[in-house]
């Protein structure tokens, strides 16, 4: 849908607000919630002059994971287990991978009938895979309710609760109609129902089990069922022959396969035994994207801007930590442009706590940002400040400054921090990086029994969950133990703020907070690289859905 008379740039990015005036679908008698803008996605396969080519059935895309996810239950899972799930399950709401709109997915359409009510009207005739204990039969309200709620359920392994928690009730009118009652406005909760993480589950998987440990159970309405999973190995999808599109899918089915040495899945792009990698699902990084241009000049890449910042993050109840001066010093000290060539290459951006390239209408501008202490350059003046601090604290040079690290991920959550380590010493801070086994960094992590480290933390983009994932004091992923009031209403106020105007402006005065206080020492936003082998059509990787929308995928082989 396209609004006349709007700046085609901001046309792009009000990609909700197609949705939130029913794009089309249906009618809305009362105020909706404001627009949410983001930001376009380069096309993997640029439209041209040429006519498009006709799908052809048939074929099996395989892809890779870098490590087996510690649970397959999409409603919980922080991991890769989207290899799955995005080919098994469906949402109520999509995404149009090239516009960004939000288009109907197994709500055909919805309206609001006042600023806390949306009623979901729900297609029929749509069935669950014909697998046990489902055995193929109809999607309905009830299961609407069901995985509504289950996703709202107030327990730490449900990370996207947040998303969820405003929801006063969820009830079935009829068979086919869903009412969702907010406990107050809430302009995000249409674009969260879109994420592919927050798909429709049948209350039977759960008969005997309150979490999915092997994807064989992973039941949905997709296009996809699974086949057949090996542990640490990988695993096989096939074509649901019930599936709801007519002629859809494509493809004869999916394979994936556990693939933990970077190295290994290069080699497998270029030997073309991997058709297709996207972000934490065989994405690559821009090193390793020059290294395959360089050897197979043939392969097409998909710019994804990562969904989080990288920060330097730390347990704020601990001294020297929780001295704002101290946190202070270690801000200034550090070197954003020097961090981000060491971690990156340079590919990538320096940021906030919200990008500024995925963010656009949201996030602190660049020219603003790059003029704030810590960030600009040269850092002679930001340098001497953070001497002056860490003496009026009385830390002497030579002060020793515990971390952690682990080599998983090796550009978000070691390469900052060694660069860290290297600007400290230059205000006399000694810091000693301990190496961790990546289960036991998590685990610690969890239990909020850490000390420095660099991270980065998933939220789906959209600046409410970017906002209240890391920063707000009970978010899903606060690590660090962030407990401001302030913020919080800050956070809360943006919420329900129907005017695009005045959100704008809380969530800028919540950043802005948050970067005075020093909660986080906020370096860069990086780019992951979707990697595209020449024959694969159709699928578009956006930072919300990984594949795009895989029932389009084909392949030209």
């Amino acid at each position: 849908m396209r609004y006349p008379g709007w700046p085609l740039v901001l046309r792009r990015s009000l990609w909700p607000l197609a949705a939130l005036v029913l794009i089309a679908v249906s009618c809305a008698p009362a105020p909706l919630p404001a627009a949410t803008p983001t930001q376009a996605v380069a096309a993997a396969h640029p439209a041209s002059a040429t006519p498009a080519a006709q799908p052809r059935r048939g074929g099996v895309l395989r892809a890779s994971i870098n490590s087996e996810p510690p649970t397959w239950d999409e409603h919980t899972s922080t991991g890769p287990s989207g290899v799955v799930w995005e080919f098994v399950g469906q949402t109520l709401v999509r995404e149009d991978p090239r516009t960004r709109d939000l288009i109907p997915g197994l709500a055909k359409s919805w309206e609001w009938t006042d600023s806390r009510t949306l009623v979901l009207h729900l297609r029929q005739g749509v069935r669950f895979h014909n697998r046990p204990p489902v055995n193929g039969r109809e999607f309905t309200a009830d299961d609407v309710v069901f995985s509504i709620n289950r996703m709202r359920t107030p327990a730490p392994r449900f990370a996207r609760r947040g998303q969820f928690e405003l929801v006063d009730t969820a009830s079935a009118v009829d068979r086919y109609t869903v009412k969702v009652t907010l406990k107050e406005p809430f302009v995000s909760f249409l674009a969260y129902l879109s994420w592919e993480r927050n798909v429709m589950m049948p209350r039977e998987i759960f008969e005997k089990t309150d979490e999915i440990w092997d994807p064989r159970q992973a039941v949905g309405t997709g296009p996809f069922m699974v086949k057949e999973h090996t542990p640490s190995v990988g695993g096989t999808l096939e074509r649901n022959p019930d599936f709801w599109m007519q002629g859809k899918p494509y493809m004869d089915g999916v394979s994936w396969v556990v693939i933990v040495d970077d190295a290994a899945r290069l080699a497998a792009y270029r030997t073309a035994r991997l058709d297709y990698g996207s972000e934490s699902l065989g994405g690559v990084t821009y090193p390793e994207k020059l290294a395959l241009e360089r050897t197979n000049p043939r392969i097409g890449f998909v710019p994804v801007p990562l969904a989080y910042p990288v920060e330097l993050v730390m347990d704020l109840k601990k001294p020297p930590f929780n001295d704002l001066r101290f946190r202070r010093a270690i801000d200034l000290a550090t070197d954003r442009q020097e961090t981000l060539k060491v971690a990156m290459d340079g590919d990538g951006h320096i940021s906030g706590p919200l990008s500024w390239q995925l963010l656009p209408q949201w996030a602190i501008p660049e020219v603003e940002l790059l003029q704030r202490p810590g960030f600009r350059q040269p850092k002679d003046a930001d340098i001497a400040e953070a001497q002056r601090l860490l003496a009026q604290m009385g830390i002497p040079r030579g002060y020793k400054l515990q971390a952690e690290a682990a080599r998983e991920f090796a550009w978000l959550q070691l390469a900052p921090l060694e660069a860290a380590a290297s600007q400290l010493q230059r205000v006399g801070i000694e810091m000693n990086i301990t190496m961790m086994d990546f289960a036991a960094y998590k685990d610690a992590e969890v239990r909020r029994q850490f000390a420095f480290r660099s991270r980065g933390f998933l939220a789906f983009d959209e600046p409410d969950d970017q906002l209240r994932t890391r920063y707000y004091s009970t978010g899903t992923r606060n690590y660090g133990g962030i407990q401001d009031p302030e913020l919080d209403v800050l956070i809360d106020r943006q919420r329900g703020a129907l005017d695009f105007v005045q959100r704008r402006e809380l969530v800028l005065q919540a950043q802005r907070l948050i970067l005075d206080r020093v909660y986080q020492v906020h370096l860069y936003t990086g780019v992951s690289w979707a990697v595209v082998q020449p024959w694969v059509k159709g699928l578009q990787p956006t930072p919300r859905n990984r594949y795009g929308l895989v029932e389009d995928g084909w392949l030209d082989r």
